[in-house]
């Protein structure tokens, strides 16, 4: 077995309390209540009693749903961000509800819809990004890292038990991955920051966070390119590949 990726990290688990209520009430003071309903959407797994949280950060909601739901997931950087174009810190929103005899994914998918946020899941990664409505799924081409994409079935290489990273700079995140999937790629030096000019303001990578199971390094490396704004491409002189930004999304 490979050795697994990455910093261990412990997840707070939340409460799921037993109490009969029928009603939702998002923090956001623009939102108004929702009304639970005992009718589940399809496929959407077991019914929960009651799912109850109180004053508890978005984040570590999703993650408690989405550990529930037994999914892999990303979130788009550009939500909750931790501080303003100043760079003053800014509080994460908080979500408080109560709801009775729904399922995980409903009560995740009620969450979200109240920010106008969505949950895609990708059939080739298997991950699912969690972003804006309106936000375009970006194309990353997973076939020029021998990935069948028209296979999921096929869409692996080695499957890897566990992949966990904790607040690791995106550029280390997919170092360690190149290395794990054995595949030729180069990362462009925007991402590594080696053409940072000395007398501009320097930006830091982005720093990953997820707990992804039963995955592939290649799948990760294309779910981490998709998330974050980045393509993959062969060098036609050279026939390299080469991860780089997306020139068409605008910073």
């Amino acid at each position: 077995m490979k050795t697994l990726i990455g910093i261990s990290i412990f997840l707070a688990t939340i409460a799921l309390a037993r109490i009969v209520q029928a009603q939702i009430l998002e923090t956001n003071p623009a939102a108004g209540p929702l009304a639970a309903t005992n009718v589940p959407a399809a496929d959407s797994g077991p019914l929960l009693p009651l799912v109850e949280m109180h004053d508890v950060p978005i984040t570590a909601a999703i993650a408690n749903l989405a550990r529930q739901l037994d999914i892999n997931y990303i979130i788009d950087p550009k939500l909750f961000a931790s501080t303003d174009a100043s760079g003053r810190a800014l509080a994460e929103p908080e979500v408080s509800f109560r709801l009775q005899n729904v399922s995980a994914r409903e009560v995740l998918t009620r969450m979200l819809n109240l920010r106008n946020l969505v949950l895609r899941e990708d059939p080739v990664t298997r991950v699912a990004r969690i972003t804006r409505i309106n936000h375009p799924t970006p194309v990353v081409d997973a076939s020029l890292l021998g990935m069948d994409t028209n296979n999921p079935v096929l869409a692996t290489n080695e499957i890897i038990p566990l992949i966990q990273f904790s607040d690791v700079p995106l550029d280390t995140a997919l170092e360690n991955l190149i290395r794990q999937s054995q595949v030729e790629v180069r990362l462009d030096s925007r991402i590594t920051g080696a053409s940072h000019p000395p007398d501009s303001r320097f930006v830091p990578a982005p720093l990953v966070f997820i707990r992804w199971e039963n995955i592939s390094a290649k799948q990760t490396i294309v779910a981490l390119c998709q998330n974050y704004d980045l393509i993959i491409v062969k060098d036609a002189a050279t026939g390299g590949l080469r991860i780089e930004p997306n020139p068409r999304v605008k910073k």
